[in-house]
């Protein structure tokens, strides 16, 4: 007889869910639209968890962007940022320890 072994999936995804990125976004002084278009400028960069773990190379192993990455990100939002805005973002995510 054959003893089937449960498989465990091991979650190695380190990135931020969509409301941890919106929660981070609140603490800035931006408005509510351009904090909206921001997290789905991550999401779609492939910045924000959705499950699928393969996607999750964009962090290191402590959960932390590439600066290049954030730039990428933020360069695709569909709303315009401003050098402030952008700035904040990035201050923002170094403040918790979120950019190599």
């Amino acid at each position: 007889m054959f003893r089937i072994s449960h498989i465990r999936a091991v979650n190695t995804d380190e990135r931020l869910t969509p409301i941890e990125i919106k929660g981070l976004l609140a603490m800035t002084s931006l408005d509510g639209l351009i904090r909206q278009a921001v997290a789905d400028a991550f999401s779609e960069a492939g910045l924000l968890s959705d499950g699928k773990v393969s996607a999750a190379a964009v962090t290191d192993g402590k959960g932390r962007y590439a600066m290049a990455a954030v730039h990428a990100a933020l360069a695709k939002c569909s709303m315009p940022l401003s050098m402030a805005a952008r700035i904040e973002i990035k201050n923002t995510l170094a403040r918790y320890s979120l950019l190599k």
